[in-house]
């Protein structure tokens, strides 16, 4: 079969999208005569609906029709079908994904991957519709939605749809074909339909189809007043089409033998023409896999919808089941992860000492430009922080004539002053530009370094950074870095975070981690909220244990007599005042969580 001239498969567009490169899927502006000339502009490279004979003007109630109509009149394939810009059919035959009430396949982005998964490419088009009469979208029980059948679907489901605009149509129906009337009983009885004017027809099929349907619809317009309704509810006839479209498609199984394939439908979330594309990279070893995780995770919890993440994970030796964890994340988001696989014998004379909660992971990311060659720029993130909104204006930070964007650290009068230094940024959260980096050879200039002053380095890798790339720091608004840690008496995390609700990241620096045993982490309570809608939620409840312990304990100490909760006697001073007599209840032994790398 010839892709280009014997089938076409018509994307209506209404904006500006994402297109798809094909012969036989061609992208087709709706309502381009009466669009505005930014759209117009926009959608130019673009088959109009204005052309030929055409009823493009009546887009606002016949919504995706117009395109319908025009391919009816001036498109002479031998196939003809409909998708839309955000709803497309699934050519893949192999798999059977799950769908949501609507009967759709969600999916965030439409990228390489999504066309591979759902196998929209000529071939495989081609070979499925050309051993059937109509491909159509697999039908939808409308109980899904609350209905009771299709008619009532049409009366209860929208505030938008009026039943008497149906019952014209029907009646319409009836005396022009009276032949149908049975068809019309069934259809409406029933509670599956097909929705979403979504199809392909072989051309004899589609031209009955459009005549039978254009001279109800043509003639209900003649007898309907739209002069009260509003911008939804006008546009009637494109929502009667879709009750239309499963009534002739049940008079025609009813009365010839059409061979007919239904087909998974999808929903894409997110068909912005410019996507943002963010690549993303962390370092870890199998030791900090948890906060790893957590922090992953709320980094696409918090992401905007037109976000992509390109998820880069400098792997120092993470067990195949925890990758398999992280996959799984990338899927339930529509994400992308690549483990990349080191040399750690590399730094082998960085230093690091065994009783320190720093491994020679942090030092990973000096190899940042060759392992990823076809980034630009990119953002490292230390896996113990949480993400609390899109790092999309991060990523857009200008940083061209610099090594790095960073915040300033905490610490760093101390460390400016060590290091003799005008700048100093904590490492944790970096936009660097590996462009730069690549040009001017910046990796082995941080390896030399950390061989040479071996005895004067104090912060790891984040004095080497600062020290080689003084010359190319950019300070970045510190809302990218929230540095907390118990050791830092003088700020008041809380109050901070209250007053700037902005805040992007929450970096736990130090030693002291949230998810330790005996903490003193400010802004704990933070990290839980992300940690408990992971797997790795019993560690949120083992530490509230602990925590209730530590209250129960000083409860005793404080000298009360008993204490209850929810009527249960947890703890009781006996007469005697003796240890062996205080009764506290037996609770579980906690073991401290994933100890640091």
């Amino acid at each position: 079969m010839s892709r280009e001239n014997d089938v076409k498969i018509f994307i209506a567009y209404h904006k500006d999208a994402q297109r798809i490169k094909s012969d036989i899927l061609t992208p087709i502006h709706v309502g381009r005569a009466i669009a505005p000339e930014i759209v117009k502009n926009q959608l130019q490279d673009m088959i109009g609906d204005d052309t030929g004979d055409n009823i493009s003007y009546k887009n606002p109630n016949y919504c995706e029709l117009t395109a319908l109509y025009w391919a009816w009149k001036n498109c002479d394939a031998e196939y003809i079908g409909f998708m839309h810009y955000r709803r497309h059919l699934s050519f893949n035959l192999n798999t059977k994904f799950k769908e949501n009430r609507w009967g759709l396949v969600d999916e965030q982005i439409l990228n390489s991957d999504y066309l591979k998964k759902f196998e929209l490419n000529d071939e495989k088009i081609s070979n499925i519709i050309e051993n059937y009469d109509i491909v159509l979208p697999k039908k939808w029980n409308v109980k899904n939605a609350g209905s009771k059948n299709n008619y009532d679907h049409y009366k209860s489901s929208s505030a938008f749809l009026h039943i008497g605009d149906y019952d014209k149509a029907l009646s319409i129906l009836i005396e022009k074909y009276p032949e149908y009337k049975q068809a019309v009983n069934n259809y409406n009885k029933s509670h599956y339909g097909y929705y979403t004017n979504m199809f392909v027809m072989k051309k004899e099929l589609f031209r009955e189809y459009c005549d039978w349907m254009f001279s109800i619809l043509f003639d209900l317009e003649k007898v309907t007043d739209l002069s009260s309704y509003d911008k939804e509810e006008s546009r009637i006839y494109g929502y009667i089409s879709e009750w239309l479209t499963g009534i002739f498609l049940t008079y025609k199984q009813m009365n010839s033998k059409i061979k007919i394939k239904e087909l998974q439908r999808t929903f894409v979330h997110c068909t912005d023409s410019t996507l943002n594309v963010i690549p993303v990279c962390f370092a870890s070893d199998n030791n900090y896999f948890m906060p790893l995780y957590v922090a992953i995770y709320s980094l696409l919890k918090n992401k905007n919808i037109n976000d992509f993440y390109k998820i880069n994970v400098i792997d120092g030796g993470i067990a195949e089941n925890n990758k398999q964890m992280l996959i799984h994340l990338m899927k339930k988001f529509n994400a992308e992860i690549k483990f990349v696989k080191i040399d750690v014998n590399r730094f082998q004379q960085c230093p690091i000492e065994e009783h320190q909660h720093i491994s020679l992971a942090t030092y990973y990311r000096y190899l940042l430009p060759s392992l990823f060659p076809e980034y630009d720029k990119i953002i490292y993130l230390d896996c113990d922080l949480i993400v609390r909104c899109s790092l999309c204006d991060l990523f857009k930070t200008n940083i061209e004539n610099n090594y790095i964007g960073g915040v300033i650290d905490i610490i760093y009068k101390e460390n400016t002053e060590r290091l003799n230094l005008e700048k100093y940024v904590n490492a944790g959260v970096l936009l660097i530009n590996l462009k730069k980096w690549r040009q001017e050879n910046i990796e082995q200039q941080l390896f030399d370094y950390t061989i040479n002053n071996r005895k004067n380095i104090v912060w790891w890798d984040q004095d080497v950074l600062n020290v080689v790339l003084q010359n190319g720091i950019i300070y970045i608004d510190k809302k990218w870095n929230l540095q907390t840690t118990p050791y830092c008496i003088d700020t008041d995390y809380k109050k901070y975070l209250k007053q700037n609700s902005n805040t992007a990241i929450i970096h736990y620096v130090s030693n002291d981690k949230p998810w330790q045993r005996k903490t003193q982490q400010p802004l704990r309570k933070e990290f839980f909220r992300i940690l408990r809608k992971t797997p790795f939620k019993i560690l949120y409840f083992k530490c509230k244990l602990n925590d209730f312990c530590k209250y129960v304990i000083s409860y005793r100490k404080a000298g009360y007599k008993e204490l209850k909760i929810f009527g249960l006697v947890i703890y009781q001073r006996t007469k005697t005042d003796t240890t062996k007599n205080i009764k506290i209840l037996n609770l579980i032994n906690i073991e401290r969580p994933v100890n640091n790398a």
